[in-house]
């Protein structure tokens, strides 16, 4: 659950867990069709800078300011 914060149907092939024909299918997907493949990369590597240590540190620095009055 929690990494479906970060990754959707836009930016991930998403696939049920312990199900090795799940996953299989779902390389399978990525491998047939580059273009797919390239448009998930592509929003992968974009959305995922909101997730880095900067980005996260002043969040937390933000939120400690203006809601804790730290």
């Amino acid at each position: 659950p929690s990494l479906l914060e970060v990754l959707n149907e836009e930016n991930a092939v998403l696939v049920e867990a312990e199900r090795g024909d799940a996953l299989a299918f779902g390389i399978r997907k990525v491998l047939a069709d580059t273009v797919f493949a390239q448009k998930i990369a592509a929003k992968a590597f974009v959305d995922v800078q909101n997730y880095s240590w900067e980005v996260r540190g002043k969040n937390i620095a933000h939120f400690m300011k203006y809601f804790l009055k730290i």
